[in-house]
């Protein structure tokens, strides 16, 4: 089934129609992966990121100091606590593609 069309220009540049990336959920800095499956190539969004790409993109090049889980836990409550009133719970992956919207959005207010 035929979603879309895109050209490709001379210097090998193709634009992502806006309906594909809706439905991708890609904007600017998304990363693609594309995958030659025989008589077709198959695109997709690659979106998994280790802690490591999230902590770089929130705190730079710093290595990370190693935390039990209680204490990532707390530490987790007191900011949300501190900077918004309330509490914080975990509420999975999101569907956005780059590291710094992962980290930002893997906690969301209970």
């Amino acid at each position: 089934m035929l979603i879309a069309q895109s050209k490709v220009t001379a210097q090998g540049q193709i634009s992502v129609p806006r309906d594909v990336r809706r439905k991708l959920g890609i904007g600017p800095d998304s990363v693609l992966e594309w995958e030659d499956e025989g008589n077709k190539m198959v695109v997709r969004r690659a979106g998994r990121f280790s802690s490591e790409d999230i902590h770089r993109e929130l705190f730079g090049a710093k290595a990370p100091q190693p935390r039990s889980l209680s204490e990532l836990k707390e530490a987790i409550a007191q900011t949300g606590q501190r900077c918004y009133g309330f509490k914080f719970k975990y509420c999975g992956t999101p569907s956005s593609a780059t590291p710094k919207a992962v980290a930002s959005a893997i906690f969301a207010p209970l």
